[in-house]
């Protein structure tokens, strides 16, 4: 985020399940939560539309990559931009 907050505003938001997020009564068949990759895009959705009215850019890795490319197609009104990191461990 350093790299970015010298020229735009940056948000980081926990993905449900992921950081220290915490799910309420979320749950699946046995004690895991449940939440589709389009769930999850569309409560992004959600965030981004009432904390910013313009387009933004999505910044992703791992799932978070998967969930900002899926949003970049289903919601390109919205979406200006796209950077997914890839990892390579060796």
């Amino acid at each position: 985020m350093k790299t970015f907050s010298g020229s735009a505003k940056c948000i980081s938001v926990d993905l449900p399940g992921h950081g220290k997020s915490i799910l309420h009564g979320v749950k699946g068949a046995g004690e895991e939560p449940l939440l589709s990759l389009e769930t999850i895009a569309d409560l992004l959705h959600k965030l981004i539309h009432h904390i910013a009215p313009e387009k933004v850019t999505l910044v992703g890795y791992s799932m978070g990559a998967r969930i900002a490319l899926y949003m970049a197609l289903k919601f390109c009104t919205k979406v200006q931009g796209l950077y997914s990191m890839l990892l390579f461990v060796f």
